[in-house]
């Protein structure tokens, strides 16, 4: 299990190592070493070659191509998107390779499915630990930002001191706020599945949503919609209830555990500055009555307002992700509008149905299986959700790198569920 996390740590956070390089091409090295001393890679080279993982690097070479082809044909030659898709390829590639190199049969684990969910989780209550000590100590906080690129650090220090950028990870906003948002719902699915509210899987879930706190608001979207999953699952409504009473039982001694034992300066940093940026929106909707006082959210909003949209802009879009400048193209970050300004809403389209032939196996895996079912949906909806702030769908790798490997393990526990199920008959 420490080689499986580890490994996945290294490929999920992305950040650099020194004299060593990105921590994925760490990653893979070591996947490789052990898949050649343990004579399988025969297994990778199937994978590459045929099969799902082989789709899921057909699609997104399919995607690239389109993508290219958009911008040419826009005459706009800006190839700035391309290269990020061409960075999710190098994704789907690593993921498959770091994948076939884990131990995917250890003993008490009921399949892959559900070894990738808790593995997922374990390695971002890892990152969570290490935010919050960064948090604690100024000391190991400088230790960590020698493992983060010096772009997203700089800006941690200069906007966000002492509450971003904590983690030992080479993306410190949207995208690892969006994926812890992602990963609250997988622990959220895997206390469901286990029917069982122990005091450790809580804890577990608190942790992430703390990690959260340190990528971005983003992430609490997650706990809304990964509580709705809840209420929507086939549980007893008793469970449920116990589910929530639980978790408010357990952030409450939290809260005064942390009250008791964090150093007075500490708790003023959190009562002034942590608590006041996380919940920002809500603290000026109870105060007001309004959302007008939150500047992230109604700029956000203002851009879907004013932005101007030609008409052929709305079909095939402009060709053009960024400007000479280095800003996005129309100076908007906004995800549904950084696709319709790029390609369109036929490339949109293109970029929804990538997404959605990614699931299509899980989807027909889950067949019969309501809460499964339910739990792809929900995690469509929580991808769409979030693009609205920024653009996440068919183009950002490190979310989409937690989706692969938990598609790949679907994927294996699918095909070892049809195997036995032909043994048998």
């Amino acid at each position: 299990m420490v080689y499986n996390i580890t490994l996945l740590f290294l490929l999920i956070f992305s950040f650099p190592i020194p004299h060593l390089g990105n921590s994925v091409y760490v990653a893979i090295v070591l996947a490789l070493i052990k898949l050649v001393y343990k004579r399988r890679v025969g297994l990778l080279a199937k994978m590459l070659l045929k099969g799902y993982p082989n789709r899921l690097i057909i699609y997104t070479i399919g995607l690239i191509l389109i993508c290219m082809f958009f911008t040419i044909m826009s005459g706009a030659f800006e190839f700035s998107r391309t290269y990020a898709i061409v960075s999710l390829l190098v994704g789907v590639i690593s993921t498959i390779i770091v994948y076939s190199s884990l131990n995917m049969k250890i003993a008490g684990e009921e399949s892959p499915e559900r070894l990738m969910e808790k593995m997922i989780v374990y390695v971002f209550v890892v990152q969570a630990v290490i935010s919050i000590a960064s948090f604690v100590s100024p000391a190991f906080k400088s230790i960590v930002s020698n493992f983060q690129f010096d772009e997203e650090a700089n800006i941690a220090d200069k906007f966000y001191t002492g509450i971003r950028g904590l983690a030992m990870s080479g993306r410190l906003y949207f995208e690892y706020a969006a994926t812890c948002g992602l990963v609250t719902i997988f622990q959220i699915k895997r206390i469901i599945n286990d029917g069982s509210l122990s005091i450790g899987s809580i804890v577990i879930l608190l942790l992430i949503v703390v990690c959260g706190f340190f990528a971005g608001r983003t992430s609490m979207i997650g706990l809304g919609i990964g509580i709705g999953f809840l209420m929507l699952s086939k549980t007893t409504v008793r469970y449920k209830m116990r589910f929530i009473f639980k978790f408010l039982l357990v952030m409450f001694a939290g809260i005064g555990l942390i009250m008791i034992a964090v150093p007075s300066q500490i708790l003023d940093f959190i009562n002034e500055h942590l608590i006041p940026w996380v919940f920002d929106l809500f603290l000026k909707y109870m105060d007001s009555g309004s959302t007008d006082g939150s500047a992230s959210f109604n700029r956000l909003n203002e851009m879907y307002d004013e932005v101007v949209i030609t008409g052929h802009e709305w079909i095939i879009g402009s060709g053009k992700y960024t400007e000479p400048s280095g800003r996005y193209y129309g100076h908007v970050d906004a995800g549904y509008l950084r696709q319709l300004l790029y390609w369109g809403l036929i490339g949109t389209l293109i970029s929804v149905t990538y997404t959605l032939k990614l699931f299509k196996l899980s989807w027909k895996a889950a067949k019969g299986i309501y809460n499964q079912r339910l739990f792809i949906l929900t995690i469509l909806a929580y991808t769409f959700v979030v693009h609205y702030k920024g653009d996440l769908l068919s183009i950002c790798r490190f979310y989409y790198v937690v989706i692969f490997l938990y598609l790949l393990s679907i994927w294996q526990t699918y095909r070892q569920t049809k195997n036995c199920m032909r043994s048998n008959s």
